[in-house]
């Protein structure tokens, strides 16, 4: 029976402003994938709090990158748990327009991921209906609302920071459903060399009310699925490219396909189509349409890579 890792719950200096129906349950739940069977692992209570998570990235110092948590999550985890998936369920209310989700682990070699799951159908295991994005380890600091995505040149500018009221990439945008959210830790690792097989991490929870985060509700570019070119014969693409969608940081996916459509005589790769596969996320899907007619006569195909630790 593996150990389980070590928990502390507490509510966060912004619970005075609003009520937070937080699951404070000592349990967590663990699966080898979302919606298969659940097993529970009780949790003892860590005595010793962790240190706030420090910004994603050192650009990250803005007042807009201040986080208030409502709730904080400190834990263990030990290695018997490296490749598994542990979900942290919370409650979320109705009428909440933000879920923002900053988490952190200590160095040493360890790898933490995170995912997003909203709110499930009564105590069913969450499922492919409630998925929500997975940033793995690249996502520190990710929010999710109604809204759609930065614009580019804000990106451009912070790709790492926090843009309230704007869903991060990567992180599918929509309603925020009230009821069971959980935020889903894949533990990618734990380094052979620490000292006590164990690597602690820290999420911090944040949610808002605020209208104005769903002002503008996120509609997708529509994707022209119309022959890119009818015309038969010999075509040179790549059938894996990744762009921002994948990590934060990466190149963009205006960068990605003008390089992948430039010829080769303008310094491009001189392809004809490309297929794009973000890591375990559709959400560059609804961008694509926006960038096709830049492209006549080259095909953009829809993809992702799904990742497992087995």
């Amino acid at each position: 029976m593996p150990r389980p890792p070590a928990l502390r719950r507490c509510a966060g200096a912004a619970s005075g402003r609003r009520a937070l129906a937080a699951a404070l349950g000592l349990a967590l739940a663990a699966s080898v994938a979302p919606g298969r069977a659940e097993s529970r692992l009780r949790i003892p209570v860590v005595d010793t709090p962790l240190e706030e998570c420090p910004p994603p990235d050192p650009a990250c110092t803005g007042p807009d990158d201040a986080i208030e948590p409502d709730l904080v999550v400190e834990g263990t985890f030990p290695r018997s748990l490296q490749g598994s998936y542990v979900m942290l369920p919370f409650e979320v209310p109705a009428g909440t327009t933000s879920v923002r989700i900053r988490y952190c682990w200590e160095d040493g070699g360890h790898t933490v991921d995170l995912g997003i799951w909203q709110a499930r159908p009564g105590k069913q295991p969450w499922g492919p209906a409630e998925f929500r994005g997975w940033g793995g380890s690249s996502h520190r600091d990710t929010t999710i609302t109604p809204q759609g995505f930065s614009p580019q040149s804000t990106y451009e500018a912070k790709p790492k920071c926090h843009v309230p009221g704007r869903t991060t990439r990567g992180f599918v945008p929509g309603p925020i459903a009230p009821g069971t959210w959980a935020a889903e830790l894949g533990v990618g690792a734990i380094a052979e060399n620490d000292a006590d097989d164990s690597a602690n991490f820290r999420v911090e929870i944040e949610l808002s009310e605020d209208p104005a985060f769903a002002a503008v509700p996120y509609v997708a570019a529509p994707y022209d699925a119309t022959p890119a070119n009818p015309e038969p014969g010999w075509y040179q693409g790549d059938m894996h490219v990744h762009a921002e969608h994948s990590a934060l940081g990466d190149a963009t996916m205006a960068e990605t396909f003008d390089f992948a459509f430039r010829s080769r005589e303008e310094g491009g790769a001189g392809l004809d189509f490309v297929t794009l596969s973000d890591y375990v996320t559709t959400t560059g899907w609804g961008e694509i349409g926006g960038h096709q007619k830049a492209y006549p006569g080259k095909l953009v195909i829809r993809s992702s890579e799904v990742i497992t630790y087995r």
